[in-house]
């Protein structure tokens, strides 16, 4: 009788892959059905509540200095007597206190960095929306922009003070299907001042490039060196930096500030729809293309009406690229339309995804360390790329054409 013997090496990397890629589609339908079932921001509260008690305690320890350093505004505030209420969730490396008195307890977030990405990302804020209120150009878009009340270090940690601005989230209208288009129309006509008002022809070189694809790409590069399907995920991250930038480098294109990060959640609007105020600039850039907010809105309204992450959402147009007659007029009206139209659906989604998914990382240190996040928003998409022709050119770890 010959000898049986039995394989009991460890698996192989593909293997391990294979087996990683499944459970993570396992845990990936069961947060689907919980996000469907409405309870998925009752988890998420728990499982962050001993973080935000974390962060409520170190905020009592900075918020003293801060309020103690915020100058009086002539018709804006008036801060003597004010106190921190309340900390205000977020899922960013930034702690937010609302800030005011007895009577106006809701008159300016005090926003405090976690991080070093944090800290820098504040300062970047700061400027940005020192830079667009300074803008005569804008008029009174600049209404809708927080003012900065206050900026600087406390207790060896970098803070920014901002007043607040009115209003309820956009997300707020969007359950409701009747007056969800009306919504999102108000929200992109709303950004599309900013872009009409700082538009600029250029030709998409190798700055712009770099801006937008090679630095993004390092990023998800980096956070998925350790995945277990990293070499398939490189490949497929150089296969679409080939894509872009062939598609991209040397088209004319409109330029404009953008925000870089325009969701729902960032965007406030008055009982009559009307947009009452955009917050959160970090991402804010000037000289982008402003379809960049507008399929960003497009994607993330699409999130939360489906309860879906953003690399379902792109997965799904991707495979099927087209918008809805209401989304195709917002899309057409932007300054870089005809450029865009030429790029190709697609690769427009593509690019604000990835620019979007590399912003998300540096905002947030712990999506970086999440399998499911990463799953979900990266390997989801990159998954599902077709391949290229054969004779497509290699890139470099710049984002660059070898």
């Amino acid at each position: 009788m010959p000898d049986v013997t039995t394989d009991v090496s460890p698996q192989s990397p593909s293997a391990r892959s294979v087996v990683a890629v499944a459970g993570w589609r396992l845990v990936a339908v069961g947060r689907d059905i919980v996000a469907r079932l409405g309870m998925l921001g009752h988890i998420q509260y728990l499982q962050n509540l001993r973080a935000n008690r974390r962060r409520a305690r170190r905020a009592r320890l900075f918020v003293p200095e801060i309020l103690a350093n915020i100058a009086p505004v002539a018709g804006v505030i008036e801060p003597a007597d004010w106190t921190a209420e309340k900390l205000v969730h977020t899922d960013s490396d930034v702690t937010v206190v609302a800030a005011g008195s007895p009577r106006r307890p809701f008159q300016a977030l005090i926003k405090l960095a976690d991080t070093p990405a944090a800290a820098a990302g504040l300062k970047w804020q700061c400027e940005a929306l020192t830079s667009l209120r300074g803008d005569a150009r804008l008029g009174d878009l600049r209404d809708l922009l927080p003012h900065v009340l206050g900026a600087g270090e406390a207790l060896g940690s970098a803070y920014l003070v901002e007043s607040s601005v009115g209003g309820v989230s956009l997300e707020h209208l969007l359950r409701n299907h009747t007056t969800r288009d009306n919504a999102v129309s108000e929200a992109a006509n709303a950004i599309g001042r900013l872009h009409a008002a700082t538009a600029r022809e250029t030709t998409i070189g190798e700055e712009l490039l770099e801006r937008w694809v090679g630095e993004p790409m390092r990023i998800l590069r980096e956070v998925t060196r350790d995945s277990p399907s990293a070499d398939s995920t490189h490949a497929a991250l150089e296969r679409l930096a080939v894509e872009l930038l062939e598609a991209l480098e040397g088209k004319p294109i409109v330029v404009s500030w953008v925000h870089g990060d325009y969701g729902p959640g960032n965007i406030l609007t008055a009982h009559n729809g009307r947009v009452s105020g955009i917050v959160d600039w970090e991402f804010a850039q000037p000289d982008d293309f402003p379809s960049l907010d507008i399929v960003t809105l497009l994607l993330t309204v699409r999130m939360s009406v489906r309860r879906q992450e953003l690399g379902r959402v792109v997965r799904d147009l991707v495979a099927n690229p087209g918008w809805s007659d209401s989304e195709a007029a917002l899309v057409a009206a932007a300054p870089d339309a005809e450029t865009c139209a030429e790029i190709g659906i697609k690769r427009v989604v593509l690019l604000c995804w990835l620019r979007h998914t590399a912003w998300m990382i540096t905002r947030a240190s712990r999506y970086a360390s999440s399998g499911l996040w990463l799953h979900t928003n990266i390997h989801h998409v990159l998954d599902d790329l077709p391949q290229p022709a054969a004779d497509a050119a290699p890139v470099n770890e710049s984002g660059g054409r070898r």
